[in-house]
């Protein structure tokens, strides 16, 4: 497993992360089911990495099949769009998110 960012199209200041695993889908990761102590280590290395570099937000996209990702973004603090369908996959997608630098009062 190995967890890639990229830069979020017309944005400076948010990453993509990609590479969760437990599925084939978009050529990124495998269908391997990964360790969740080592997804979680991989993903807060991500965030504290971002983080230091001045980034505000982390997004990924994960599909239904990837259990394991999705109970390691929602310990670690970050929020889901819930599920919509995909036309080109018998499988479902939701986008999450984490705002790494949060501006005080909420604004």
């Amino acid at each position: 497993m190995s967890i890639v960012s990229n830069s979020m199209p017309y944005c400076c200041t948010a990453k993509i992360l990609a590479g969760f695993d437990e599925t084939n889908v978009a050529g990124v990761g495998s269908a391997i089911t990964p360790r969740k102590q080592t997804l979680k280590d991989s993903v807060i290395d991500k965030e504290n990495y971002w983080r230091s570099l001045g980034e505000a937000i982390l997004v990924a996209t994960l599909n239904s099949d990837q259990k394991v990702a999705a109970k390691v973004l929602e310990e670690l603090g970050w929020k889901s769009s819930g599920f919509g369908h995909s036309g080109k996959h018998d499988t479902k997608v939701s986008v999450w998110f984490k705002v790494l630098r949060p501006v005080e009062g909420g604004e």
